[in-house]
């Protein structure tokens, strides 16, 4: 039998999971701190691996959570935060090819997310306002780009939604 004392523990530690979703949460700040740092410090290698990395463990935030039925707010914003981050790197590289590639890639991800989601439920919402935030920087980018066939390809799969 289990006494008040202890159920009471058992009641105000965090669960396993919680643990481990604070733990990466805390990892891709550091991540993207880091990747804000070197890039102001013009330490281009650096901010790419540290923004890489913050992408990288924001998607695996997002995959280990996206079944569960109450995900936390900031699932689908720190995602669209670190694709946006590395987009901004390559705009400031001047590497339209890469920066490209990385908002199409970005607004696949939340496209397929979409798809997915089984539930019409709060993660929904959340990867629209997530494909919200993309695409317009997917637009002002493929129209810079000169790419109108990709831009009206994405702007009809957006439209189906």
């Amino acid at each position: 039998m289990i006494t008040s004392i202890e159920k009471e523990n058992i009641e105000t530690k965090p669960h396993h999971s919680e643990v481990i979703n604070l733990f990466n949460d805390m990892q891709w700040q550091h991540e993207t701190t880091m990747g804000n740092y070197f890039l102001k410090t013009k330490q281009n290698l650096l901010a790419m691996k540290h923004y890489k990395d913050a992408l990288a463990i924001s998607k695996n935030l997002f995959s280990q959570y996206q079944s569960e039925i109450k995900t936390t707010d900031s699932l689908v914003p720190i995602v669209v935060i670190s694709y946006l981050n590395l987009a901004d790197f390559w705009r400031a590289q001047e590497k339209n090819t890469h920066q490209k590639n990385c908002l199409i890639h970005a607004f696949d991800y939340f496209v397929n997310a979409f798809d997915n989601v089984q539930s019409s439920g709060n993660l929904r919402n959340h990867i629209s306002l997530g494909l919200n935030k993309i695409y317009p920087e997917l637009i002002i980018c493929l129209q810079q780009c000169g790419d109108l066939k990709t831009l009206e390809e994405k702007k009809n799969i957006l439209l189906s939604l």
